[in-house]
């Protein structure tokens, strides 16, 4: 069976529970979902795509395995040796309004990535001139159908995590 995929003009996800969302909070967890997205792959593939040592990747695949976000979706056997090949489930999440998480501050639209210093500028330039674009459009609905959004961006470093089990501390993530 294919994974569930977001289809466009459907951003509002796959919604998953706080267990999962923990795992999302390693941007090296959101680049293997994003690897394993439309073609499946194995470790040693992924690691290999993300310029990754093996034993980082495999580790924060397992992980993504046991809380169902990628899936095993075929077994290969060449020369002896079993590959495994997975693939994501999607690469938008929503949480579960059931979970008990409710905050109004806290931004609905989140991601963690890895990014040069001149990459952070570029994204928040970008952020910048998006939020521009939208403060200018003018609403064309009755004024019992608008709605007031607030939207919160927030950009900064995240620091290390120390998780224990992490091959390398770039892809680390808090998920306890």
């Amino acid at each position: 069976m294919p994974p569930e995929r977001v289809k466009q003009g459907q951003p509002e996800g796959i919604p998953i529970t706080l267990e999962q969302q923990k795992l999302l909070a390693s941007a090296i967890r959101i680049q293997i979902l994003h690897a394993l997205a439309e073609v499946p792959r194995t470790a040693k593939q992924v690691a290999d795509l993300l310029r990754q040592t093996p034993g980082n990747i495999h580790y924060h695949m397992q992980r993504l395995l046991d809380g169902g976000l990628i899936r095993l979706v075929e077994t290969r056997e060449v020369s002896g040796i079993v590959e495994k090949y997975y693939q994501s489930v999607g690469t938008v999440f929503r949480q579960l309004e059931s979970s008990g998480i409710s905050n109004a501050s806290e931004p609905s639209i989140k991601s963690q990535l890895l990014l040069t210093e001149e990459q952070v500028e570029q994204l928040k330039e970008e952020m910048v001139q998006l939020l521009l674009k939208w403060e200018q459009v003018i609403p064309d609905g009755p004024p019992e159908q608008l709605k007031e959004v607030a939207v919160g961006v927030y950009i900064g470093e995240v620091p290390p995590s120390g998780e224990e089990g992490c091959a390398d501390s770039r892809g680390g993530g808090s998920d306890e």
